[in-house]
Parts: C-alpha cells; sequence; structure tokens
C-alpha cells in the first residue's frame, strides 16, 4: 500500500497544469525562483546537478543521462524514490557538496527551497546558476514545478508529455466513492 501511495503521489506530480509553455525555451532567459533571486541562463543548459528529491526524478524523465551531473543520495534510497532501480551506478549521487559542485562546473543546480541557503550563497558566489524550487504541497503547484524545470532545460514538450501521462496514470488510479460524504 505504502509503494502505491509513493507512487501515486509522484504521478499526481506531474498532471497538466494552466502553465502555457512554447516548445522551446528561448534562451537568454532570466526566472525568478523560490529564493526570489533572479537567474539568469544564457544558453541551454547540458551539465545538470540536482539536490532535490523531485528535481532528480524529474531530471530522469526529461533529460539525457549525460547531462545530469549528480543526483542528490536519497534518490537511489528504495524507501522513498521511485527511480532508485533507474539510476545507473555511473551516476554520481551527491549531497549539497559546495566545493564538489564547483570543480564540476555545471550550468545549473536544482535546489529545494529547504536547502542550505548558506552554501547556495557559496555557490552563486562561485558564479554556478543555482535554481530554488519551491516545495509545494499540491498537484497543481507540483505539475507548475515540473514544467517550470522543463523550461528551464529547454525540454517543454517532454515535460508536458510527463505531466499527460501522469495524469493519465492518476485516472487509472482514481477511486470515486459510491456515497458523497456530507461535510457540514
Amino acid at each position: 500500500m505504502y509503494q502505491l501511495l509513493k507512487n501515486l503521489f509522484f504521478i499526481g506530480c506531474l498532471c497538466s497544469s494552466s502553465f502555457c509553455f512554447s516548445a522551446e525555451t528561448s534562451y537568454p532567459i532570466t526566472m525568478i525562483d523560490a529564493s526570489q533571486h533572479a537567474v539568469t541562463l544564457t544558453q541551454m543548459p547540458t551539465r545538470v546537478d540536482s539536490k532535490s528529491m523531485f528535481s532528480d526524478q524529474v531530471l530522469m524523465a526529461l533529460l539525457p543521462l549525460q547531462d545530469i551531473t549528480s543526483l542528490s543520495r536519497l534518490s537511489k534510497d528504495k524507501t522513498y524514490s521511485i527511480i532508485a532501480n533507474k539510476i545507473p551506478a555511473t551516476l554520481p549521487l551527491r549531497d549539497l557538496n559546495v566545493e564538489r559542485i564547483i570543480a564540476e562546473r555545471p550550468d545549473l543546480v536544482l535546489v529545494a527551497s529547504w536547502s542550505d541557503g548558506p552554501k547556495i550563497a557559496q555557490l552563486r558566489a562561485a558564479g554556478i546558476k543555482v535554481f530554488v524550487i519551491k516545495t509545494v504541497y499540491s498537484l497543481e503547484n507540483i505539475e507548475k514545478n515540473i514544467l517550470l524545470v522543463g523550461k528551464l532545460v529547454n525540454k517543454n514538450d517532454a515535460a508536458i508529455a510527463l505531466v499527460t501521462a501522469m495524469q493519465q496514470h492518476l485516472k487509472q488510479q482514481l477511486i470515486i466513492p459510491e456515497k458523497k460524504t456530507d461535510r457540514s
């Protein structure tokens, strides 16, 4: 049952959204992240580092493996991650290690809004593009975040397809009650 709920949560993360994205992202692009920091990408990122389970799962669905520099260590934990079995041994798993990230020089680092602020500041001071993704709790906002990540990495069509596939999967898993409950 826990595994089904975990999968349904992730599937719910990818439902369709009211966001409207063109097929391709035009660079340069400036977007405001969850920390209210303007992040400008002058070209499509081809080396993306992920430091949250949400961005780990989305990037694994959107990008070729060679474009991902590392994922968070939690993404390999089968208790929490639905991609644990899909991560190749060659893909590094790391936490928010400032020195290591600076040494790798990714084009973009995706972190969660609860990530360590001083480490984010150090990365930005070193010239690393860090985009903070807001932690959300509704399906609508989760889908917006997926489309946002798709826009950042120029995978808009793939993000929309992922959202659509999840919406279909949710419809298949939906349980409609026989009786309405009174919510007085």
